[in-house]
């Protein structure tokens, strides 16, 4: 099985650790349900599965295990309960072209630095109402293949004066108190 997508199914309770059996899968979309619980590790150490769009859930937990497969080109996670920072180890994707992670108020911690140096693939970045803070990292603008960078309403993130070359950028009700 290549592609699962239950999304707007009215499906509840937790992703099984399970689905780390299904060697093939390289697509997971179960968007619009009610899941909760953490995400189970054993998704990401699927050896195919490079799409990964679990938003509008009730999901928990930390971003810990995003490093485990570096396949991921298209991951998705937005409007869940996601806490924690972001790792580090995210920057270890380098084929990841769109991440969105907005709408979770628990994400929490600064940007890290790392993303602006090697996540040249990235076209696609969602951060918008979480909790992160801190200045922009400088290194962010040496991402020009983004079309889309959204950081706004993250009142204790810190504007800096960047320059980007994006087609849409949005820092609206972002702090500027560093």
């Amino acid at each position: 099985m290549y592609l699962i997508n239950f999304s707007s199914n009215f499906l509840s309770g937790t992703i099984s650790s399970l689905i780390g059996g299904m060697n093939q899968l390289n697509t997971l979309e179960i968007n619009d349900c009610s899941l909760s619980g953490a995400i189970p590790t054993s998704l990401f150490e699927l050896p195919s599965v490079n799409h990964v769009s679990l938003s509008k859930n009730k999901l928990n937990g930390t971003l810990t295990f995003l490093a485990v497969n570096n396949n991921f080109a298209y991951l998705d996670l937005s409007y869940n309960l996601l806490n924690g920072s972001i790792p580090t180890s995210i920057a270890n994707l380098k084929n990841l072209y769109h991440l969105d992670l907005s709408h979770n108020p628990l994400l929490s911690g600064p940007i890290p630095d790392s993303f602006g140096t090697t996540l040249n693939s990235l076209n696609y970045l969602s951060l918008a109402y979480c909790n992160i803070l801190g200045p922009i990292p400088q290194s962010i603008k040496n991402l020009i293949f983004y079309n889309y960078l959204y950081l706004n309403d993250n009142p204790n993130l810190c504007e800096t004066c960047i320059s980007f070359s994006t087609a849409a950028c949005n820092f609206t009700n972002v702090g500027t108190n560093c």
